[in-house]
């Protein structure tokens, strides 16, 4: 009985230790706007190996064309298709001119990572409360 209180503590400890680098990586990215460093927030997420929302996970025809978040690199991130604009990888667009463009495509990028770590927060904590 002992043991499986125990085994039950350090689980519920590992998944707040996941949620307080979620929260931290949360911070970050809030503070920081740019597309370059959401995408660094956001592969730095991937090397967390959490469950994932699919927000920001890997699809083959989706916005993060690889098979791994970790080692990403800016031509596997698709952005666009949103307010007329085409699709196209992060490293078109971080030497796009066009700076309304850059504004719709780094909001979208952003609200992306955003709502993909608030979406993991809310499954790790469910995951405690299951415990």
């Amino acid at each position: 009985m002992a043991r499986k209180n125990q085994e039950k503590k350090d689980k519920k400890h590992m998944i707040e230790h996941q949620i307080l680098q979620l929260a931290k990586f949360k911070g970050e990215l809030m503070s920081h706007h740019t597309l370059e460093d959401t995408f660094k927030i956001h592969r730095q997420l991937g090397a967390m190996h959490l469950a994932w929302n699919p927000a920001i996970c890997p699809a083959q025809y989706g916005m993060f064309r690889t098979s791994n978040i970790a080692t990403m690199s800016m031509d596997d991130v698709f952005l666009g298709d949103i307010c007329g604009l085409w699709t196209h990888t992060l490293t078109y667009w971080l030497t796009c001119n066009d700076e309304d463009a850059v504004i719709i495509v780094t909001g979208q990028y952003y609200e992306q990572v955003l709502n993909g770590i608030k979406a993991e927060i809310r499954e790790l904590k469910k995951k405690i409360n299951s415990l």
